[in-house]
């Protein structure tokens, strides 16, 4: 097991109220050829849990006494849920990144713990929120699915950034600007040239999908451009464009 996939087995995730297990007690102890299977019961949640740890023979003390080492520790797994946009969790505090999990490409991330209970959320970040899930080592709750919500702070850096990028586009002569949400179709493109586009109503994002990695936003604009013939950029005729419009950006 990779050494950093061991940061959740720390005092510090145990220090989290009512995070750890309550009335331990062995039931019975099996030794074959020096291993010992040991059969545990324990509590979590207010439920009685059965579990077991193997421990074998580690030398001894004063060649009467022998030392014991735990093989198979009471190690388990918590699986969370999230779109691919999330960076780092918060478990019980402490912050883990992919590198601290074992990651599928749906997006799931199955963490290393010891029994007990585990509030999770999105981890520091300007851009993503979410709610806190309690997730325990029970069989029947140790999975979540964390929603994430986008933060005023993303959705102001996303106005600020397609409003540049329709600046940029507003910059063209052509009837239809490429990699631009607006444009004519003309039947005779060399009749028409020389197009001063402006942006007359920005778009106000009215969706933000964070399910994937590079986002779909959606909202609407209105632009301005010429639709008389002429030669120069100076055309007298304006006519107005409206259009829905979807971006894809990074939302990481």
């Amino acid at each position: 097991m990779d050494k950093d996939q061991l940061k959740l087995l720390s005092d510090t995730v145990a220090k989290a109220d009512n995070a750890t297990i309550a009335n331990p007690h062995i039931d019975s102890v099996k030794t074959v050829e020096g291993v010992a299977k040991v059969n545990v019961t324990y509590s979590l949640n207010g439920k009685n849990v059965n579990d077991s740890l193997t421990i074998n023979k580690d030398g001894s003390k004063f060649l009467l006494f022998p030392n014991w080492k735990i093989s198979s520790p009471l190690l388990k797994t918590i699986t969370v849920s999230v779109p691919n946009a999330v960076e780092s969790l918060s478990v019980n505090g402490v912050d883990v990144t992919a590198k601290n999990a074992e990651k599928s490409d749906s997006g799931a991330w199955t963490l290393r713990v010891y029994p007990g209970s585990y509030k999770v959320s999105i981890g520091k970040s300007g851009y993503v929120t979410s709610g806190i899930t309690m997730v325990r080592t029970n069989a029947d709750s140790d999975a979540a699915d964390l929603k994430i919500m986008p933060t005023a702070k993303l959705k102001e850096d996303l106005s600020k950034a397609v409003n540049a990028k329709l600046d940029e586009c507003a910059k063209s002569t052509d009837y239809a600007p490429e990699g631009c949400p607006f444009g004519f179709d003309l039947y005779d493109e060399d009749y028409y040239r020389n197009f001063a586009w402006s942006i007359s109503v920005y778009p106000k994002l009215s969706d933000i999908d964070l399910e994937r990695r590079i986002s779909t936003i959606r909202g609407s604009l209105r632009t301005t451009a010429p639709t008389s013939p002429s030669t120069a950029a100076s055309a007298s005729g304006m006519a107005s464009s409206a259009s829905r419009l979807t971006m894809r950006t990074d939302a990481g």
